[in-house]
């Protein structure tokens, strides 16, 4: 399938508006309009098929007195966290609540302690933050789509 540029569904647009040499809704207002509707078809899209047609993934390596860390710039919205057990799989995590912050750590397996966590702002954040250390997050997010700004930006 060839892929379409920004500029080729402006025109298409036009054409269907009978508008083609009309400056009438000029190229910035229509670039507006060409990512909403490009925004409502993906999450149409992920209605249909599902949160994980357009999963991302963004690891992170836990540093002891560090609970936040920074969401990726193209972050949407959270599927699910996992943490690294001792064996080497990775466990889902539970997210905490606000009053939560300062639970207590037990464990609920044998290969991971109860580490938690919450979204807050840009961040991600991880308690107990005792338990932290040496220990890798996997972040399976949504991604807003990109934005098409240059005429020769395509949809994928």
């Amino acid at each position: 399938m060839a892929l379409v540029t920004l500029s080729n569904l402006r025109t298409r647009v036009r054409q269907r508006a009978n508008m083609e040499n009309s400056q009438f809704v000029t190229d910035s207002e229509l670039n507006t309009y060409v990512n909403q509707a490009v925004a409502d078809l993906r999450d149409k899209m992920i209605s249909k098929v599902g949160d994980d047609y357009f999963a991302s993934t963004q690891t992170y390596n836990l540093v002891t007195g560090q609970d936040a860390y920074a969401l990726p710039s193209d972050f949407y919205k959270v599927l699910y966290v996992e943490i690294q057990g001792d064996d080497g799989y990775f466990y889902q995590m539970r997210r905490f609540e606000v009053g939560e912050r300062n639970f207590g750590a037990s464990p609920i397996n044998y290969y991971i302690p109860d580490i938690r966590y919450r979204l807050r702002a840009n961040d991600i954040i991880f308690t107990p933050q005792n338990l932290l250390g040496g220990r890798q997050v996997r972040l399976t997010y949504v991604p807003v789509p990109t934005e098409l700004v240059s005429d020769s930006d395509t949809l994928q």
